[in-house]
């Protein structure tokens, strides 16, 4: 299942699929993935192994509890894109995308159930990385 905000990405993300032809085929849903998640859990979805996260980073904490709710001991939650130029390790960025994922390594580091490092990456988008975290019994 993938959850995608933007409908000319989730075409993309279609015709990738469906030239992958993917057995058994992806669920791709439409809308903000906030909105979306509710229904993923009222329809029985869950629970799920892993949960890649690469949506608005203001929101990541709530994403994080998402993924949580939706998991069993032994998924892999991988949320991309935390680093934010190193901006994450000064505590008072004003920017929301920074304050969000500071939000979200306090949940990372304060929710027992959930064991996680994360990684810093050096290229061409500059200074970036991923945090992956492991629901724990």
């Amino acid at each position: 299942m993938t959850l995608e905000v933007d409908p000319r990405r989730a075409e993309v993300a279609r015709a990738n699929l469906e030239r992958a032809a993917s057995a058994p085929p992806i669920d791709l849903r439409i809308a903000p993935a906030l909105d979306l998640l509710p229904g993923v859990e009222a329809d029985g979805l869950a629970p799920f192994d892993l949960f890649f996260n690469d949506a608005d980073k203001e929101s990541s904490a709530e994403y994080l509890r998402w993924a949580l709710r939706l998991s069993r001991p032994g998924a892999v939650i991988v949320l991309d894109n935390v680093v934010r130029g190193g901006a994450v390790a000064g505590p008072n960025d004003p920017d929301p995308r920074v304050r969000g994922i500071r939000r979200t390594f306090d949940l990372l580091a304060a929710e027992p159930r959930l064991s996680g490092t994360a990684i810093q990456t050096v290229g061409a988008k500059g200074w970036d990385g991923f945090a992956v975290a492991v629901v724990e019994s």
